[in-house]
């Protein structure tokens, strides 16, 4: 199986995970720095998650096209 292939899924399923449940990444990605003691604002990057989906799946389609030439 073609590299390409895999990668294209993993990036359509983070996007659509993204998209459908920007909320719960939200709270994953809160959750994630307060354990890391990491110091970032995360609010200030809450509306971004959506955009990030949907430039997942535009790359996922792109691997995919040059998969399928």
């Amino acid at each position: 199986m073609d590299p390409n292939i895999i990668r294209s899924i993993i990036f359509f399923v983070f996007g659509v995970v993204l998209i459908l449940f920007p909320r719960r990444v939200f709270k994953f990605q809160a959750y994630l720095i307060r354990k890391v003691h990491a110091k970032y604002d995360a609010e200030t990057d809450r509306n971004h998650n959506v955009f990030f989906g949907v430039i997942l799946i535009v790359v996922s389609m792109i691997l995919l096209g040059i998969v399928l030439t």
